[in-house]
């Protein structure tokens, strides 16, 4: 698989849209959600697209903030905006290799973490993938949807 920066929204939404075919929804609120989660012209100059290739064809795409943040233990965090893979090639390592190059190029930018906000369904994909909860404040909700997730990336972090 090789990994290339992405910036047509036609292609990326295509990948978008099937992967959410895999979420099993009514029709409507398969609509409603491509509709949301679809990207814009204006989504270029906030994000980083990059693509997952087999050959020439496009099987995933992972979506990241360009700038990065803080956590509130001071960590330079970098947060995953999405991770998509057509549903054709859902379950064949995609999605991990597009996951585990975000990584790399996180962790070449000096970057400590990654977070992101997981709805159930891939939440389990990203606990596999050594993310955990992120509690802040005194109480941690169980029960919030979607779930924020981090990856620390150094040692000295849990």
């Amino acid at each position: 698989m090789k990994f290339l920066p992405i910036n047509n929204l036609i292609e990326i939404n295509r990948v978008v849209s099937s992967a959410i075919l895999s979420w099993q929804l009514s029709k409507r609120v398969y609509r409603l959600s491509v509709e949301q989660l679809s990207y814009q012209l204006e989504d270029l100059e906030d994000h980083v697209f990059i693509g997952g290739y087999l050959g020439e064809q496009l099987l995933g795409v992972i979506i990241w903030a360009k700038y990065p943040s803080q956590l509130p233990d001071g960590t330079r965090v970098r947060y995953l905006h999405g991770l998509y893979v057509s549903q054709e090639h859902q379950g064949c390592l995609a999605g991990s290799r597009l996951l585990e190059y975000s990584v790399s190029e996180t962790i070449r930018s000096c970057i400590h973490a990654l977070s992101l906000k997981a709805w159930r369904r891939s939440e389990a994909f990203f606990l596999r993938n050594y993310f955990v909860p992120l509690i802040i404040g005194e109480h941690g909700d169980d029960q919030l949807y979607p779930k924020l997730l981090v990856r620390y990336l150094v040692e000295n972090k849990k």
